[in-house]
């Protein structure tokens, strides 16, 4: 979801209802629940190998955000699942998302490097169990973006697109387990951006050619996100290419639980201003700031005892004011955007608790 500078705000319009409790939801009884968004029909979709069913339910009570822009995030693998679908289904399928009141789609297009220290990024043009971090998880190819902004465009979405970049699974750090991309610490930094660069610059293109709205560069990058003169470089470079709106995705929820990959190894903890992103100042040549984008695994919202779905709006504000205000106290005319958000504790957002 995205939102304006000084448009974070809530309506709440909610008709109570009683509550039986759902066990498969960890939900309590209640006289006091209302648990979705009121006046929706929500549609939950299982797409066998031949066949999509849908289960319709409507719901009469809840909230509602204003925020500008809401995305329909696809599935990382998304091109995996693409090439099952004709163009017609393709498009049929965003329609339906955009009368689901979404205003676009968001998608990933993933990258790759082999360790933690390389200056080498590169495409994983087939599925690799032994780079990539998911099963099916590779680079979309140019035909298959290109297929997917057509269907968009068609079907009157907008589009939003993240980059994201792993690391390999067959590099083990020197603490073990795996690695995470926040803690990227190229031997040569000036040298990994020019290589970004000329990886990317030919999606730029390709995103202008269909009027791609947004673009996230980067995705929870730590330790990428201290050289704000190498980004505020690239931004111009890509700007030059790309007239969409900018940003980068960051991963917050270290900013404000203290914990960093700044120096290329397990989280340590370091105040909210050390973490913090230092590139928010930069503009295009039409003065369009950069988008700065908020991500947290995860949010600690209602409790067991009260999981009113009105009361979700006040704890998510409260949660998240800290850095909105730090950030907007320094750089005023930055659009925010929410992007991967988890919540726990929160009846029908995220099940199974913190852990989930």
């Amino acid at each position: 979801m995205r939102f304006l500078p000084d448009t974070f705000d809530v309506l709440t319009n909610a008709q109570m209802k009683t509550f039986d409790g759902n066990r498969l939801e960890h939900s309590p009884v209640s006289n006091h629940t209302d648990h979705a968004i009121m006046g929706y029909e929500y549609k939950f979709k299982f797409l066998s190998s031949d066949h999509l069913w849908i289960m319709k339910k409507t719901i009469k009570s809840g909230f509602r955000w204003r925020p500008r822009d809401i995305y329909a995030h696809m599935n990382s693998n998304w091109a995996n699942f693409l090439v099952k679908l004709s163009y017609s289904d393709i498009v049929a399928f965003f329609k339906e998302v955009k009368q689901d009141a979404f205003t676009g789609i968001s998608f990933d297009v993933n990258y790759y490097v082999d360790s933690l220290a390389s200056n080498d990024i590169y495409e994983l043009k087939t599925y690799d169990p032994q780079v990539s971090n998911f099963p099916g998880e590779r680079t979309a190819s140019p035909d298959e973006i290109r297929t997917l902004l057509m269907a968009a465009a068609e079907a009157k979405l907008d589009v939003n697109v993240i980059n994201k970049i792993y690391v390999s699974r067959a590099y083990e750090p020197p603490w073990g387990g795996l690695a995470f991309g926040g803690g990227l610490d190229p031997q040569n930094t000036s040298t990994f951006f020019r290589n970004y660069e000329n990886l990317v610059l030919p999606l730029a293109k390709l995103l202008e050619e269909y009027h791609v709205k947004s673009w996230l560069v980067f995705d929870e990058m730590d330790t990428l996100e201290q050289s704000p003169d190498l980004i505020r470089r690239l931004f111009d470079d890509l700007s030059m290419v790309y007239s969409g709106e900018l940003g980068i995705d960051e991963a917050t929820n270290n900013m404000m639980t203290g914990d960093s990959y700044l120096s290329g190894e397990p989280p340590h903890q370091k105040s909210f201003e050390q973490i913090a992103g230092r590139c928010w100042d930069w503009a295009d040549r039409r003065g369009t700031h950069m988008i700065r984008a908020y991500s947290c695994w995860a949010i600690p919202m209602e409790t067991q005892k009260d999981q009113r779905a009105s009361l979700m709006p006040v704890g998510f504000v409260r949660f998240w004011k800290p850095a909105l205000d730090f950030y907007h106290q320094l750089f005023l005319s930055n659009p925010d955007m929410f992007g991967e958000i988890g919540v726990y504790d929160a009846d029908g957002v995220c099940l199974g608790g913190r852990k989930y």
